[in-house]
């Protein structure tokens, strides 16, 4: 995977006084907030397969999304519906935030690569949220998607993020039509619904544009403080956009095409600055 490199992150905007100390606190409640609710999760998950379930653990990603950021002080916004049975859900990547921000609507589960089950941390945290891994080799195939058309017919959203790598916010990088391949022929393609969906993330105040993006070099842990400390103001739109069929395209480059066509107009909608797609987004463009 290729990541996107841009320029560095400008220097961060004014900061309060009691900033330091508000953001530890931050940062404790949103870690009480994913014991607490992690642990019920916990308790559902044997049931997760059932319709009540399946409705309980919906609930408990809803508050445990909508609560982190309310606590980190961004106001969330919806703009459109998301379907309302199962869909595979495609939308761009910008922050590690992201995570919360898909969940703050239907109940989404993440699409992985079967490696990173593996990676210390990240993998058993993936397991215990219900993330589907997926493996490359070709024997997997019948199995992979039985898996997702039963996850689908329970009314979960399968989450992809397309551009396999995240950005500056203010870019939709080209769409890779490989991630497309499961669901753009039969069986899949004859029953799945893709849903493009765009993630805008809108800075705080005195905070430069790209304030939420996570990319490159960047370090997780300045970035987590960084938003514990100043992203009280910012905001966040998900918009949901017209869902797409498969067979409606001629093949899975068209349709990851129109999916990233759609996923721009969102952010342009949304008031996101200078929107660029398609292979000039991988142009450096200095942030302001």
């Amino acid at each position: 995977m290729t990541s996107w490199m841009g320029p560095p992150q400008p220097n961060d905007g004014p900061v309060s006084f009691y900033a330091p100390v508000l953001g530890v606190i931050r940062i404790v409640l949103v870690v009480l907030l994913t014991v607490v609710l992690l642990g019920l999760f916990l308790l559902v998950r044997p049931w997760v397969r059932t319709r009540l379930g399946n409705a309980a653990a919906r609930l408990l990603s809803q508050v445990w999304s909508r609560g982190g950021l309310a606590i980190l002080g961004i106001r969330v916004e919806h703009r459109g519906r998301p379907e309302p049975r199962g869909a595979v859900v495609v939308a761009n990547h910008v922050t590690w935030l992201d995570i919360l921000a898909l969940r703050t609507g239907p109940f989404t589960t993440y699409v992985a690569k079967s490696e990173v089950a593996g990676w210390p941390g990240v993998g058993p945290l993936a397991k215990l949220n219900n993330t589907m891994f997926v493996e490359r080799r070709r024997g997997a195939a019948k199995t992979q998607e039985s898996e997702m058309i039963a996850r689908l017919e329970r009314g979960e959203h399968l989450v992809f993020f397309p551009e396999g790598t995240s950005s500056d916010g203010r870019r939709v990088l080209p769409f890779k039509s490989a991630l497309f391949a499961a669901f753009s022929k039969p069986p899949l393609s004859e029953s799945v619904v893709v849903q493009p969906t765009g993630l805008s993330w809108i800075a705080p105040p005195d905070q430069p544009h790209t304030f939420f993006g996570w990319w490159g070099t960047m370090g997780l842990t300045p970035s987590i403080w960084a938003i514990a400390t100043r992203a009280w103001g910012g905001r966040l739109i998900v918009s949901w956009q017209p869902v797409l069929r498969p067979n409606d395209f001629e093949d899975r480059k068209a349709l990851a095409l129109a999916c990233e066509t759609s996923v721009a107009d969102a952010l342009r909608n949304a008031g996101v600055p200078d929107v660029l797609t398609g292979q000039e987004a991988w142009d450096q463009l200095e942030p302001t």
